[in-house]
């Protein structure tokens, strides 16, 4: 029953970040001094952000249907991913006075592309939510001993030993009393 609840708890999550991209999208076009080509940005990001939702509700069909979906590895471009988280979250990060910024050490990584955002776009929003105001998040892709590493390191409050050695573990939050609805 407990793995049920995480289950549900990290869906539930996995379905608030790109509603929350698409609802700040569309309250920004409902400004009324705003060009056509900001318009049609947001209206690009909303679009893109809808797509996720429908690739994250493809996934839960396939779960309810016991069928699972196959990891699809291809080449992806770091840049080109870490633009696009970027541009995700970028009127978030502005509204938390939070700027984002990445170095590639590498430019192509084997992987599934959509999960490979879904992870990452996860990560940075995490980050801006754990940053103060003007603070900063800065994501970086190298390789090291023959292995390719993206981290996203932010200089918000940061974490106990003991939080820690349970980040890796499925669906763990560092901060229990904190809102879903953040």
């Amino acid at each position: 029953m407990e793995q049920k609840q995480r289950f549900i708890d990290n869906f539930a999550h996995e379905l608030r970040t790109p509603l929350t991209s698409i609802y700040g999208y569309a309250e920004y076009l409902q400004k009324a001094s705003i060009s056509e080509e900001d318009k049609l940005e947001a209206t690009g990001f909303i679009m893109s952000e809808s797509r996720r939702l429908q690739n994250i509700a493809y996934v839960l069909l396939d779960l309810a249907s016991l069928r699972s979906s196959e990891i699809v590895f291809a080449p992806v471009d770091i840049a080109e991913l870490f633009q696009n988280i970027i541009d995700t979250l970028v009127r978030k990060a502005e509204e938390k006075q939070v700027t984002i910024s990445f170095a590639c050490g590498f430019d192509v990584l084997n992987g599934d592309r959509d999960l490979l955002q879904s992870l990452m776009v996860n990560l940075t929003d995490n980050a801006i939510k754990a940053c103060e105001p003007g603070g900063s998040i800065n994501i970086t892709a190298y390789a090291e001993n023959g292995r390719k590493i993206i981290e996203v390191r932010d200089n918000g409050r940061g974490m106990t030993r003991e939080q820690l050695a349970h980040i890796t573990e499925p669906f763990y939050r560092v901060d229990k009393a904190r809102s879903r609805a953040e």
